[in-house]
């Protein structure tokens, strides 16, 4: 997870299998495989993830 384009290197060295996720307001072009826009979102997918792993 980051929250600037300083994290957009992060995402292409973790494209492959792994979960990758800008947070920012809008959306944006982006490698990551997933996108929120606030904390709120970040909370509810950590917790989508986090449900789909225990299956």
């Amino acid at each position: 997870m980051g929250d600037n384009l300083v994290d957009e290197d992060v995402f292409r060295a973790l494209e492959n299998g792994n979960v990758t996720i800008p947070i920012d307001t809008e959306p944006r072009e982006t490698t990551a495989r997933y996108f929120v826009r606030d904390l709120g979102e970040t909370a509810q997918f950590l917790a989508w993830l986090a449900t789909i792993r225990q299956n």
